[in-house]
């Protein structure tokens, strides 16, 4: 079995990037058939005119269309014409990192909190979209120092165990955008911190942690378990993530990739 590599020295050859990455087949290079980048507005009007009612988009917990157009500019996703049914397909390659603790817990992100109000229920582990041309190994860095930097110990290093490895392709509709069918190759492995006390101190987190909420809020706080909070700074703005420890946690084929 092969051993835990040190996911900062890893590097992919570029056959090994291509299987582990799962990439679906290339698109056709039509401009009908692909919407090769541009403002949202465009976006709206492919997206339109292949069938997809764009209304619920930024509404409630779903993302914009600009979120979507965004996505597609830094390469996470493509959006294209399914060759099969005619209708828009989003493909995206999603990482997975099964972070453990000392104790064999599993690190699960309960809860997103957006600085323009939005709140996302998740129950999911780590998830990353990768980028265009990125391969795994040098995703999963990356989605650490991005999504819990803010709360982790400098000096840290990430162990990541490739034999866990997993590549599955999942199709469903997002729920981030409604209404559009996606397809996720989604790779999950597990890997942990070292050294163990790079993990900030756990505490009790609740619904109301880390929130602005009005007066109330902490009577009417549900307890998600124990764990801390992390904050991300993005263009689209700050996005407060509270994370708990989770016992038996195992990867599921419906995992949100987002």
């Amino acid at each position: 079995m092969p051993s835990p590599t040190r996911a900062s020295h890893a590097r992919s050859t570029a056959a090994d990037a291509a299987s582990n990455r799962g990439d679906p087949p290339p698109p056709s290079s039509s401009s009908s058939s692909r919407w090769s980048g541009g403002d949202a507005a465009s976006l709206d009007a492919w997206l339109r005119a292949s069938g997809v009612d764009t209304a619920r988009f930024g509404v409630g917990d779903a993302k914009s269309l600009d979120d979507l157009a965004e996505e597609v500019a830094r390469g996470e996703a493509t959006v294209t014409l399914d060759p099969r049914t005619g209708a828009p397909l989003r493909s995206v390659r999603v990482l997975q990192l099964l972070l453990r603790d000392a104790a064999g817990r599993v690190l699960v992100e309960a809860r997103q909190e957006w600085s323009d109000g939005r709140v996302r229920e998740r129950g999911t582990p780590l998830s990353e979209k990768m980028l265009g041309g990125e391969s795994w190994r040098d995703a999963a860095p990356r989605a650490v120092a991005e999504e819990l930097g803010s709360a982790l110990a400098p000096g840290y290093e990430l162990v990541v165990d490739e034999a866990t490895l997993q590549v599955r392709n999942v199709a469903r509709d997002s729920v981030s955008y409604p209404g559009l069918p996606s397809l996720y190759a989604m790779h999950a492995v597990e890997a942990a911190l070292a050294p163990a006390d790079a993990w900030p101190p756990n505490a009790l987190v609740t619904t109301a942690t880390g929130s602005s909420g009005g007066d109330g809020a902490e009577s009417n706080a549900r307890v998600l378990g124990e764990g801390f909070v992390s904050v991300e700074v993005t263009k689209r703005g700050t996005i407060t993530a509270t994370w708990v420890w989770r016992e038996g946690f195992e990867w599921r084929e419906g995992a949100d990739g987002g």
